[in-house]
């Protein structure tokens, strides 16, 4: 796949891929063991959720094993820095209210060298891995604290009364504000997009 085809992937859908994955989290974990037989499918993709896997390793031999040979195999995480600085000033707030805060255990695969050798290690050849920037500008707080409801970053505050919710939603707008420019409130997305092909005589 080419570098364009990581610019086709857009600010808006990586802005819901934390609260996809959080939904689809339970069935993350039935991947190291896919109900598919041998070298069924052409093409495997794997969107910003291998993060969740306990056993990455053995979800991406399975990933292998399933592919036919030639076939192609892709998966996207998110690079270092991701959603820095708002999430933390976030959490911060949150643990300020003696609440911990949810974070994504993106660092996994933050770094692109392991998401190569995840890859190769299961057999994989001609592995590349594009890292690009797909972050936005969001125009005001209240589609950051929309963002913050539908994620997985909002999870802590669903077991908090209302009225300390809307108390940390106003010192969290209060905070962000020094961070807004003419442009708006940047959402940083580093994100990796590594992609594999498993051999002819496999």
């Amino acid at each position: 796949m080419s570098q364009a085809a990581g610019h086709e992937r857009t600010a808006h859908w990586f802005k819901s891929t934390l609260s996809n994955a959080l939904r689809q989290c339970e069935k993350t974990f039935t991947i190291v063991s896919l109900e598919l037989a041998d070298r069924t499918p052409a093409a495997l993709l794997h969107a910003s959720a291998l993060f969740f896997v306990p056993d990455m390793a053995q979800a991406v031999r399975e990933f292998y094993r399933v592919l036919k040979p030639g076939a192609r195999v892709g998966f996207t995480s998110f690079g270092a820095g991701f959603l820095h600085p708002v999430s933390a000033l976030l959490t911060a707030r949150l643990e300020h209210h003696s609440v911990s805060g949810a974070q994504p255990p993106v660092a996994r695969l933050a770094d692109p060298d392991v998401c190569k050798r995840l890859l190769e290690n299961a057999g994989f050849t001609d592995v590349q891995v594009i890292s690009e920037q797909v972050g936005c500008h969001l125009s005001s707080f209240s589609e950051r604290w929309l963002e913050i409801r539908a994620g997985l970053e909002g999870l802590p505050l669903e077991r908090l009364p209302a009225d300390v919710v809307e108390r940390i939603r106003q010192e969290h707008e209060a905070e962000l504000e020094g961070l807004f420019t003419s442009d708006g409130l940047w959402i940083n997305v580093p994100a990796n997009f590594a992609f594999g092909t498993k051999l002819l005589t496999a």
